[in-house]
């Protein structure tokens, strides 16, 4: 539903444009998490552009294991799949939007393993 309403709004607002930023958690090596996130961010924008080519209007960025939004690790270093699903994931930018444009996502990861 999130993306359709994008997809409808890219439709509505052709100056509007979106930054897809994908990212990892911090298992495996920099370099395939790096891969693996960019691979997330595309796969967003080829469904953003299943029914229509907007082009250039989608940016795609890949952060890999960088700016984490929750823990990966417990303090004694234990893994902590919980907090790395959250890591996992595609963060949206939308550039050149109007000001009555607004979409409301709920933050759901729990305050315990939220990154500082």
């Amino acid at each position: 539903q999130l993306l359709d309403a994008l997809a409808g709004a890219l439709v509505k607002y052709g100056n509007m444009r979106i930054e897809l930023s994908g990212y990892a958690d911090a298992k495996g090596n920099s370099a395939y998490n790096l891969k693996l996130s960019r691979l997330r961010a595309d796969m967003v924008a080829a469904r953003l552009n299943r029914d229509h080519d907007f082009g250039n209007r989608i940016s795609v960025l890949a952060f890999g294991e960088e700016n984490t939004i929750a823990l990966n690790h417990t303090a004694d270093g234990r893994d902590l799949e919980e907090g790395r699903r959250y890591n996992r994931r595609v963060s949206l930018r939308l550039v050149d939007a109007p000001p009555d444009l607004m979409i409301m996502l709920k933050n759901d990861i729990p305050t315990s393993l939220r990154a500082k």
